[in-house]
């Protein structure tokens, strides 16, 4: 069996869940069915008041989808894909406020909804990085 990819640890009534899957934290399905269990588990436990997401990687939040799986799931790629937006709609719609400790660059443009948070991250060429967080 793999190690673990995603660590849900409680802190009094906080939860963190941190991404550790070197060398960019790139979403396989791993990573996905772990942190869909840790989202069913809070989505549970309403003595957790807030979530905090991190990552275990220095200057890493997240890649995004691990291109290297891409050959090997084929034609489940769309599938895949849902279900990956899937788990993070579910996270999004935790009852507890949840937002992103982010100590990274982030590319290219996103607008991602978490939680209580919104966060809207651009990345220029020449300016760098430029990140907004609107409560919502």
């Amino acid at each position: 069996m793999a190690d673990p990819v995603v660590y849900l640890e409680r802190d009094g009534d906080i939860a963190v869940i941190t991404f550790d899957r070197p060398p960019l934290n790139a979403i396989d399905e791993q990573l996905l069915t772990e942190l869909a269990g840790a989202v069913d588990d809070l989505a549970a436990d309403l003595s957790v008041r807030a979530v905090l997401l991190r990552s275990a990687l220095d200057g890493v939040f997240m890649a995004g989808a691990d291109i290297t799986e891409f050959e090997r799931i084929g034609s489940e790629g769309l599938d895949r894909a849902n279900a990956g937006q899937e788990v993070v709609n579910r996270l999004a719609e935790l009852p507890q406020p949840t937002v992103a400790a982010n100590n990274a660059v982030v590319a290219p443009m996103k607008v991602t909804p978490v939680g209580s948070v919104l966060v809207t991250t651009k990345f220029d060429a020449e300016d760098g990085p430029a990140f907004d967080t609107v409560m919502v």
